[in-house]
């Protein structure tokens, strides 16, 4: 069947007409015509995400959404170090507990709460985020 198509293309241009593809999907021979509408037509069609209040969201070109990216890294890198710290102020708030510091861990308590703090301002920057607890 494809050879029908060439063969009718080379044709067509040796009489100096350059033919569309209406010439093949409108092509008396059923076989060109048929093929001609399968080659043309495409199978898949994008999902109606509009009526669901889903737009179709399509990734920009890196080079217009480098910005994007630097800022995710940095925000990324300060959240792990934020979590360092959480992490090693709660193991020393667990030290002053049994050394029974209180003055200190009075302090240390403080300090985590603004840890935590830090860590929901830079999570709330994301639009997904999954943390260790």
């Amino acid at each position: 069947m494809v050879r029908k198509i060439i063969k009718a293309y080379q044709l067509l241009l040796g009489q100096g007409v350059s033919p569309g593809a209406e010439h093949f999907t409108q092509h008396p021979d059923p076989e060109i015509h048929n093929l001609a509408i399968e080659l043309l037509s495409v199978p898949f069609e994008y999902a109606s995400w509009d009526e669901h209040d889903l737009p179709l969201q399509i990734q920009l070109h890196p080079d217009d959404n480098f910005k994007k990216d630097a800022l995710n890294a940095i925000l990324r890198l300060k959240l792990k170090i934020i979590m360092d710290h959480i992490r090693q102020n709660q193991e020393r708030i667990t030290q002053l507990q049994e050394e029974g510091n209180e003055e200190e861990m009075i302090i240390h308590v403080r300090l985590h709460s603004q840890y935590l703090m830090l860590r929901d301002q830079i999570t709330s920057q994301f639009k997904n985020v999954v943390l260790k607890v």
